[in-house]
């Protein structure tokens, strides 16, 4: 029986009685169980922050807060991508991390510094240029969609909450 405890408490890193276990029948060496593991420090949380809020105004808000402690490039280009069937796929919709309709300005990239908020141009539901001047734009279909923002270190990516349209 004292075999069996021993084989157990081997496969489970167990303690009998909160004491060492004795040697074994056949005379080896007493089983010390091994200290449990030093806690970790928790696992750092991506450094970008999406906050999406529906507006009043039939638009959409998106703000890109950088939260951790060092700048952090952003590609210039927000992916959005529209639910279908249960999985998200990119719209190829124009919408762009800075605002006031800057696209093309700031060389694929924005650097935002720590602590720093940017609050791209609202999106209307409009294909191309969110709300900004462009041809052939036509409004987004009812349905539920999302931002993703790239960081241009080729290092991931943020998503955001999802959110129904209109």
């Amino acid at each position: 029986m004292r075999g069996v405890l021993l084989v157990l408490a081997l496969a489970c890193g167990c303690r009998q009685s909160g004491r060492e276990l004795g040697p074994d029948p056949k005379g080896n060496e007493s089983v010390k169980p091994s200290p449990p593991p030093a806690p970790s420090a928790p696992p750092k949380g991506p450094p970008l922050q999406l906050v999406v809020a529906n507006l009043p105004s039939d638009a959409v808000e998106l703000r890109v807060k950088n939260v951790s402690e060092e700048p952090v490039s952003l590609a210039e280009d927000i992916d959005l991508q529209h639910e279908e069937a249960g999985v998200f796929v990119s719209t190829h919709y124009e919408v762009w991390i800075e605002p006031g309709c800057q696209r093309g300005k700031s060389a694929t990239c924005v650097t935002i510094s720590p602590g720093e908020e940017l609050r791209p141009t609202l999106w209307m539901g409009m294909s191309c240029g969110a709300s900004c001047p462009c041809r052939a734009n036509v409004m987004a279909a009812p349905g539920t969609y999302r931002f993703v923002v790239r960081r241009c270190d080729a290092t991931g990516s943020v998503t955001s909450s999802s959110f129904v349209w209109p």
